[in-house]
């Protein structure tokens, strides 16, 4: 069995946020729709003609997918700030053994089977065992010791997960 605590903090959701929405492949696709709509119906009531409209169009649009996005994410992470989320934002035990892994806080408890676990992600500050497409374990890696350690973990939950990925 092994064991990591640590506590998640506000920073720990936002780069969660920000990770799993460039990740996202429903999320982009309704941006980047929306971006398309609204640059066209920009460009189209301009009553000049648009020199190079193709450029134009996907010049205007890259900037307000970017709007959009920037937007949607500053909207989220007002949402995160919550009291109610004080359940979230605390310290953490997960634990992993051969049959899946236990999360614990001052809060309560939840146990959960490799079988049910969809993916395991690592980024460059966090380990994420998915749970839903939308839902994941934040794992930062300054709660390891070192990388070794935290490789170690993330190989070992990889491992398990292809193990009993035919259960």
């Amino acid at each position: 069995m092994k064991n990591v605590t640590y506590k998640i903090s506000f920073k720990d959701l936002a780069s969660f946020m920000w990770s799993h929405d460039l990740r996202s492949p429903g999320l982009l696709a309704i941006v980047s729709s929306a971006s398309f709509f609204i640059a066209f119906g920009i460009l189209v009531t301009i009553h000049k003609p648009v020199p190079l409209f193709l450029l134009s169009f996907l010049l205007v649009s890259a900037v307000i997918f970017v709007v959009i996005f920037l937007l949607a994410y500053v909207i989220a992470i007002l949402c995160m700030i919550s009291k109610a989320n004080k359940t979230f934002l605390c310290e953490h035990t997960i634990s992993v053994n051969e049959h899946g892994l236990t999360e614990e806080t001052k809060y309560g408890n939840s146990e959960t089977y490799w079988n049910a676990i969809s993916s395991i992600v690592k980024t460059k500050t966090h380990i994420l065992l998915y749970v839903t497409q939308l839902s994941a374990h934040i794992i930062p890696l300054r709660a390891f010791d070192n990388s070794e350690e935290a490789n170690e973990f993330y190989k070992f939950c990889r491992e398990m997960k292809a193990k009993h990925l035919e259960e």
